[in-house]
C-alpha cells in the first residue's frame, strides 16, 4: 500500500498512529462488554457478590485521546 514517506513507504509515525488507533478500538470493544447491568461487588464497599445493591447499570462509555508531554493518554467517561 502507498504511504506518504519516501517512495510511497509508510513512515514510523504513521505506523505508530495506526497501532494506537487499533489499540483504542480494542479498548472500546472491551469497555462495551461492561455496558448494561452487572454486579460490581468488588467496587461496592461492604456489599457481598449476591446482594442486589451491588448491581450497577452502565449506559455507555466515551473515550478520547489526548497528548501531554509527548505521551498519548485516553480519557474515559462512563454514563
Amino acid at each position: 500500500s502507498e504511504g506518504s514517506g519516501p517512495g510511497g513507504a509508510t513512515t514510523g509515525e504513521e505506523t505508530g498512529r495506526a497501532r494506537e488507533e487499533e489499540i483504542l478500538e480494542r479498548f472500546n470493544r472491551i469497555l462495551k462488554e461492561y455496558e448494561g447491568t452487572h454486579n460490581f461487588h468488588s467496587f461496592t464497599k461492604g456489599k457481598a457478590w449476591n446482594e442486589p445493591q451491588a448491581q450497577r447499570y452502565i449506559l455507555n462509555w466515551k473515550t478520547e485521546t489526548f497528548e501531554l508531554n509527548g505521551e498519548t493518554y485516553v480519557k474515559c467517561e462512563v454514563l
